[in-house]
């Protein structure tokens, strides 16, 4: 008897769920629509819901007196600004699909794509 820790079967089904789960993650994204406004909220309330095709700038207020600048250009929604410690928030990068998000948890910011 062979003591393996990975048999021939093993590796396949590995690979098959690899192969699955890279196949479902592209398809969601090529199908995800095209959104049409963004909605920001702060703390869990909605600040406000603007046009995603109408080129903005805006300061938000977040929690605790932090500030977040949102720019909205060509479709495209992201933060371009922060003064939270780790500025995570501005390297998550644009959003345009419906149910994108981007969050800055510091400030408890929101930035939500929406129909």
């Amino acid at each position: 008897m062979k003591n393996k820790l990975i048999t021939k079967a093993d590796l396949i089904l590995l690979i098959m769920i690899i192969i699955l789960g890279t196949g479902t993650f592209f398809l969601v994204k090529m199908l995800a629509r095209e959104g049409k406004h963004v909605r920001v909220s702060v703390d869990g309330k909605v600040l406000m819901t603007v046009p995603l095709d109408k080129n903005n700038s805006y300061e938000i207020k977040g929690y605790d007196g932090g500030y977040n600048r949102l720019v909205i250009k060509d479709n495209k929604a992201y933060i371009s600004e922060a003064d939270c410690p780790d500025r995570l928030c501005v390297k998550q990068g644009r959003i345009g699909k419906e149910q994108e998000t981007v969050i800055c948890l510091p400030h408890r910011v929101v930035v939500e794509i929406i129909e």
